[in-house]
């Protein structure tokens, strides 16, 4: 019998670590400008994701993030107009985009606003998506009005014991679980109705003298 030498996985086990310790989540804390924390928040909720993967999406795209470092070297960003807002982050974006902000001498605050612009065209699709499912919606709540009208005359005329009557029923259960579901998406996205994309756009960077 040929006995095999097992295989070294020794190298693969510490690359393997190391990506999953990138994949970490760490709080950290930056300060924003109150538009830019509610653009977050907005699509966050309107695509049903979390922050930390938003934040992933929008700092992974290195290219984007170097482009906007390259405008913003050698600046310092007033602190005036900003909060400060934590926030849970993928350990592996926190550590590239610091290391990005170092090598341009570029404000990470500065790079975290400029690259948040760049949700606004999804924003203005998403309002228009929920406009659209406002008035869908509306039309379904009269529908179930009326199924609900007609399921009533169905007991008061045949009686809950009557086969036309059952078949109706679970048909009713289940239009208002839909109603109730559809309702809940909505309320979710109430944040984007009242949202100005142009607060956003207008954002203006003042620098500090160095």
């Amino acid at each position: 019998m040929v006995k095999r030498k097992n295989p070294d996985y020794s190298a693969l086990s510490v690359t393997s670590s190391t990506g999953l310790r990138g994949m970490q989540s760490v709080r950290a804390s930056f300060r924003l400008t109150p538009d830019c924390i509610e653009t977050i928040s907005i699509v966050s909720a309107q695509l049903g994701i979390k922050q930390k993967s938003l934040f992933d999406y929008l700092l992974q795209d290195t290219e984007s993030i170097i482009e906007i470092a390259k405008k913003l070297k050698g600046t310092k960003l007033k602190a005036e107009g900003r909060v400060q807002k934590t926030f849970v982050v993928t350990k592996s974006t926190l550590a590239a985009l610091g290391e990005i902000a170092k090598t341009y001498q570029a404000p990470r605050n500065g790079l975290i606003e400029f690259s948040v612009q760049r949700l606004l065209p999804i924003i203005a699709k998403e309002r228009k998506r929920h406009t659209l499912r406002q008035e869908i919606c509306s039309r379904f709540d009269h529908n179930y009005s009326l199924l609900k009208n007609i399921l009533k005359d169905a007991e008061d005329q045949l009686g809950v014991d009557d086969p036309a009557y059952n078949k109706m029923a679970p048909v009713l259960e289940a239009y208002a679980s839909a109603k109730n579901a559809l309702s809940g998406f909505i309320y979710k996205g109430k944040g984007i109705e009242n949202f100005s994309p142009d607060n956003l756009e207008s954002i203006t960077l003042e620098y500090a003298d160095d």
